[in-house]
């Protein structure tokens, strides 16, 4: 009983709210005033009767057990860990807030050193690229315990023993999240380095670093040719001259100019033809990206790292994978199948599986393709989109899991989408979403995908000019957005379906529907794309949401003027890229609302390019490098700028009727 009595005087209010939540902390003070109490001290726990049930508490007091139905810390372990706590002597609790530690115990610090730089890379796992740009970014607390808070908003807190340990995924072993916020505070205290989990550069021989920046220098002449010509007047062998260009690249190894050069092939293609899936916009950030990307390789330090990987490797999760399959979306075009969509119930993250075949090489219509068969099973994906799995050895790459046979289904069962799991991941607040996918920053789709619920369809419409179907969704709080969806002969079926959805909610407003959607930022709005709908998951009851302090209106009024300044710039570089560098005129217009917003970086970048215009035309024999250089220092500040900006204009529109 010595250890119990120990660990009842080091749990303070902080620790106590580590094991469980606030919430449950302030409910078990509540439950503890007038309650009937009684114990019975064993050698290996004290037995606590409290409100019905028995709690066992021993030492650590993690622990503990109780005989009510949760299978997590409750407000009875709390109340009857409180009321030893005030019945032993040793110490006293009240509701007021107790003197918190300044620094963490040594028992903690020396738990979380032994974490090993070799441990934390295994629990993170497919997730160690991902979280090491945003370790500088945790908010750490110190007290009896350690707490972090990553920038999605995950919280955790690292207790001692780290067995007891509590994260918002609810993983019960050192998640990734658990082992980011270890890391963080590791290199607060220079105990360890983030270069130390960095992979280390390999340098080329000589060579082979001359073969490649001739190779880069050759394919950046395609691109002065490109841009010097513009669009409309490109020659038409410059997309076989782009392939060709990709084909050394690859014999070179340089697979990320490879993939650039042949996107960029693809979409020339497609302008030729007059495609409708061509975008200039598209056109432009693949454009600069090779630029920028092949200008790195004509330096005179090449590292194997700056080549790319033609294939990236799928990395095994150190713990079982438990999934919920919520959805399936068909697609047509150069690739046909289906993906499938699922719901990593412990990291609460989706992760998807295409059976997808190409279509470009068919020579006749009817394609005909045998299903991709699941890990070690023999069975077809689309069997297995009714239940829940869990996988043991499975594999994982940028939200991609793999098929491979060397994953085992350990376990299967019907599954259930009515959980807890997924209804805590429900967005009712259309302003809390689109912070969150601000602060999500994705750069995979899996990354965009949320559950979102309406209050209501405010409007349903098809636009017969873009040929997409239209509606507008408002929460609770009156907010709205925006969900399109293209019409194509593969969702004639579903663009009717949500028709009639729209046209339900609008007659029948008590109806709930739980939307699966990938969500993203368009010309300053908050737009979803709908891929699943449910009409029978309750949805939880929550509290009105508070905005942060740096979204108050006066920080976000003017950002819908900055979006669209922000987009003419972009749409003046379009019409550049079309016409070409021999006939592009220049945007005063836009360059003075620059200068009169304040935005003087903006201006000068503008500037710049207008000057390298005017001046390729008055000049022999003239290089288009300087020009192509100002161009992609533009489109990347106007990126950075709309990422910084959009969530701020979709905040301030979703007010806006239309």
């Amino acid at each position: 009983m010595e250890n119990l009595r120990q660990a009842l005087m080091e749990a303070d209010e902080a620790y106590l709210i580590g094991m469980s939540n606030k919430g449950t902390y302030k409910r078990a003070l509540k439950d503890l005033e007038g309650a009937e109490v009684s114990v019975n001290e064993t050698d290996e726990c004290a037995e606590v009767h409290f409100g019905g049930e028995v709690c066992k508490i021993k030492a650590p007091l993690w622990e503990s057990s109780c005989s009510c139905p949760s299978r997590s810390v409750c407000r009875h372990l709390i109340s009857a860990i409180l009321w030893l706590k005030n019945n032993s002597g040793e110490s006293e609790t009240t509701e007021e807030e107790t003197p918190i530690e300044i620094s963490l115990p040594d028992t903690l610090k020396d738990a979380m050193k032994a974490i090993t730089p070799e441990a934390v890379k295994k629990s993170m796992g497919s997730q160690l690229k991902k979280m090491l740009p945003i370790i500088d970014k945790i908010k750490l607390e110190e007290s009896s315990i350690l707490s972090g808070t990553l920038p999605d908003g995950t919280a955790v807190r690292i207790l001692y023993p780290l067995e007891g340990s509590t994260c918002s995924c609810h993983s019960k072993e050192l998640c990734a999240h658990k082992s980011a916020v270890i890391l963080a505070w590791q290199i607060q205290e220079k105990l360890v380095s983030a270069e130390d989990f960095q992979e280390k550069a390999q340098q080329l021989s000589a060579k082979d670093a001359d073969a490649i920046r001739e190779c880069a220098m050759q394919n950046l002449q395609l691109l002065h040719e490109v841009f010097q010509w513009g669009l409309v007047r490109m020659p038409e062998n410059i997309p076989d001259h782009l392939e060709a260009g990709a084909v050394r690249c690859h014999s070179l190894k340089m697979a990320d100019a490879e993939r650039q050069l042949r996107e960029l092939g693809s979409m020339l293609e497609s302008a030729r033809g007059r495609r409708a899936v061509f975008r200039i916009p598209a056109f432009l950030r693949a454009f600069c990206e090779a630029f920028r990307h092949l200008s790195t390789l004509t330096g005179e330090t090449i590292t194997e790292e700056s080549l790319g990987q033609f294939r990236s490797t799928y990395e095994e999760e150190s713990n079982d994978l438990h999934l919920l399959p919520v959805g399936e979306r068909r697609i047509s075009g150069d690739y046909e199948g289906t993906i499938y969509y699922f719901l990593d119930i412990v990291g609460k993250r989706f992760l998807t599986i295409s059976d997808l075949r190409p279509t470009f090489y068919d020579t006749v219509n009817v394609r005909k393709y045998t299903r991709i068969t699941a890990w070690n099973t023999a069975t077809p994906i689309h069997t297995l989109m009714r239940s829940q799995l869990t996988l043991k050895n499975a594999k994982i790459n940028g939200g991609k899991l793999s098929t491979s046979k060397e994953t085992l289904l350990v376990a299967q069962k019907q599954a259930n989408l009515d959980c807890p799991e997924l209804r805590s991941m429900i967005f009712t607040d259309f302003r809390k979403l689109a912070i969150w996918l601000d602060n999500q920053n994705p750069t995979t789709e899996t990354e965009r995908l949320c559950f979102v619920s309406p209050s209501a369809c405010e409007k349903t419409f098809f636009d017969e000019h873009s040929q997409k179907l239209n509606m507008i969704l408002v929460d609770k709080e009156g907010n709205r957005v925006n969900v399109q969806v293209r019409y194509r002969a593969e969702t004639k079926g579903f663009i009717e379906q949500l028709e009639r959805i729209g046209k339900m909610m609008d007659e029948t407003p008590d109806t709930n529907y739980t939307w699966l959607c990938s969500a993203y930022f368009e010309e300053g709005k908050l737009m979803l794309f709908p891929i699943e709908l449910y009409d029978f998951i309750h949805i939880p009851e929550s509290a009105p949401y508070q905005m942060p302090e740096n979204f108050s209106w006066k920080n976000i009024s003017h950002a819908p003027t900055i979006s669209e300044l922000l987009r003419n710039a972009e749409n003046w570089l379009c019409s550049v890229m079309q016409t070409g560098l021999q006939s592009a005129n220049p945007d005063e217009r836009t360059l003075k609302q620059a200068e009169q917003c304040g935005m003087q970086g903006l201006h000068d970048l503008m500037q710049k390019l207008t000057d390298e215009i005017i001046s390729y035309r008055h000049t022999v024999n003239p290089d288009p490098t300087k020009a192509i250089q100002n161009m992609a220092y533009l489109q990347q500040y106007l990126t950075i700028g709309r990422q910084k900006i959009e969530v701020r204009s979709a905040l301030v529109k979703m007010n806006e009727r239309g």
